[in-house]
Formats: C-alpha cells, sequence, structure tokens
C-alpha cells in the first residue's frame, strides 16, 4: 500500500501524523506543570525507596504478601502473579 500514490509522499504523511503526538505530548507535559501532578508521579527515594525494596522482595518471594500500593507499585510492575 503506497500512501500518498508516491514513496516520499508516504513518508510525507507519516511526519505529518507524527506531529498529532507530538502535540499531544507537549499538551500533557504542560498539564503536568500546570496542575502539579507531576509531584506526586515523580520517584522520591524517602517517599518510594521502602516500598520499591518491599516489592522487589515479593518478586524474589522473600515476603509473602505484597506491600501496600499507592498511585503505582513499587517496580511499576503488575502486582499479580500467577
Amino acid at each position: 500500500m503506497r500512501a500518498g500514490d508516491w514513496l516520499a509522499g508516504a513518508r510525507h504523511l507519516h511526519f505529518g501524523l507524527a506531529w498529532l503526538f507530538v502535540a499531544n505530548a507537549l499538551l500533557y507535559l504542560a498539564w503536568l506543570v500546570v496542575s502539579g501532578e507531576w509531584r506526586r508521579r515523580v520517584f522520591h527515594p524517602r517517599r518510594d525507596g521502602r516500598n520499591a525494596l518491599q516489592t522487589a522482595a515479593w518478586y524474589l518471594r522473600l515476603r509473602k504478601s505484597p506491600p501496600e500500593q499507592g498511585l503505582y507499585n513499587g517496580l511499576s510492575v503488575s502486582p499479580t502473579r500467577s
């Protein structure tokens, strides 16, 4: 399939549509800054380090139950296992 009827036209279409993703990313970053949400999402060792270590211990089966999770789990991986 050739979008744009020629190879360079397809490339132009590809990069043109990629700008939608760039615009979306810029809007998201602006929202993070304006709303202050970035403070909650950034890793703070004092706040999140203990949970990360406890989650690692659970994945290594050194702990019987997973730790309490906040916004993310300690290692940013799904907390369920089979």
